[in-house]
């Protein structure tokens, strides 16, 4: 499972918009022209102030042998404003990030849909969506419970003071506003990412006049780099050794990560932007992730010792999909404090023994 959600993880990391390099091979095969508005693009989106925005999260996964599938859905709609807080340049990780969450204003509308076949496994699964509302203004954080909890008000509105919240566990790990705290430099971003990987960008055409740009890595496109192939096993070979150092030897080990770096055959990976050229904004983001294993997937584990217990993954198939749709550019207005709300008390969030204000 750690497996699969680091590479669920790479996946969220090639989509997300970053800061565009000048890197002339960035985009590999996509014609400059094409390279050039999707770099434009991300820089464009980096330097938006507002959007409307609609997102839809979805996770399958289900037994092989069964063919029924566990569905888990997400629907996110809502919008964002942020203000200069939270493009003020910060040296330390404190400020940086107070500057970030008091320079958000957001409002958000969460459903959340669970597979009814959890029932079947003892769990008591609502029969209808899970739904709530979510706010951020000020760095307070905010939630309307009122569909989740049984109630006869008409709105349900809990707050956290997510700054205070955060200092006190700043506190607790010894961090003050002056400790030194530095960025990491620029690299290719996420763009390069899928051609670092072996991927592939594609134009596509739209009858709406929108640009459409493909990226896809495959796990066979990743293999095929020795070089990269040689990282991932060397870097699982360290991992394993950390946490099964004393349960295995080095070459048990080594035979392990050969084993579960050959699983990344099974993965396959593509991005989907839809771009307006006049303006370069983003109006449309696609993930997909899939991990698809078949019977010989096992035969690849069963050459190892397999410590942490992969083979019984490999009988499951996984797909995680996100898209995402962006509007309103910068003509959102930011939402405000709910009228009424309980705040609620840090010594009940925090771990326990912990003295709010103490720094213990």
């Amino acid at each position: 499972m750690r497996l699969i959600v680091m590479l669920c993880l790479s996946m969220v990391l090639m989509a997300l918009p970053v800061a565009a390099q000048d890197d002339p091979n960035i985009c590999g095969e996509l014609a400059t022209d094409d390279c050039s508005l999707l770099t434009n693009s991300q820089k464009t989106m980096t330097a938006l102030d507002a959007a409307a925005f609609d997102i839809n999260i979805e996770l399958n996964a289900g037994l092989l042998f069964l063919n029924i599938p566990f569905v888990f859905s997400t629907d996110i709609t809502g919008d964002y404003v942020l203000n200069d807080n939270y493009r003020a340049v910060s040296t330390n990780a404190v400020q940086l990030l107070t500057n970030t969450i008091t320079g958000i204003t957001s409002d958000v509308n969460v459903i959340i849909t669970l597979p009814e076949q959890l029932n079947n496994l003892g769990m008591d699964i609502p029969d209808e969506p899970i739904t709530f509302d979510l706010r951020l203004v000020d760095g307070v954080g905010y939630a309307n419970l009122v569909k989740v909890i049984e109630t006869t008000e008409p709105t349900a509105w809990y707050g956290i003071d997510i700054i205070a919240y955060y200092n006190e566990i700043f506190d607790l790990l010894d961090i003050s506003a002056t400790s030194p705290f530095t960025l990491p430099e620029d690299n290719t971003g996420t763009i390069g990412a899928i051609v670092q990987l072996g991927g592939e960008f594609s134009r596509q055409e739209d009858p709406d006049g929108f640009l459409i740009i493909e990226g896809i890595v495959t796990g066979d496109q990743i293999l095929a780099d020795e070089d990269l192939r040689e990282e991932i096993e060397l870097a699982l070979q360290l991992t394993l050794e950390q946490q099964y150092g004393a349960f295995y030897d080095a070459d048990e080990l080594q035979d392990a990560a050969i084993a579960y770096t050959d699983l990344l055959q099974y993965i396959d990976i593509r991005t989907q932007r839809r771009i307006d050229p006049e303006t370069a904004y983003l109006h449309g983001l696609s993930v997909a992730f899939n991990f698809l294993p078949d019977e010989d997937a096992s035969n690849l584990l069963n050459q190892s010792n397999d410590p942490i217990g992969m083979s019984a993954l490999v009988d499951f198939s996984v797909s995680f999909t996100f898209d995402l749709e962006i509007s309103q550019f910068n003509a959102v207005d930011p939402t405000s404090t709910p009228e009424t709300y309980e705040l609620i008390p840090l010594d009940e969030m925090l771990p326990d023994g912990f003295n709010p204000g103490s720094g213990v």
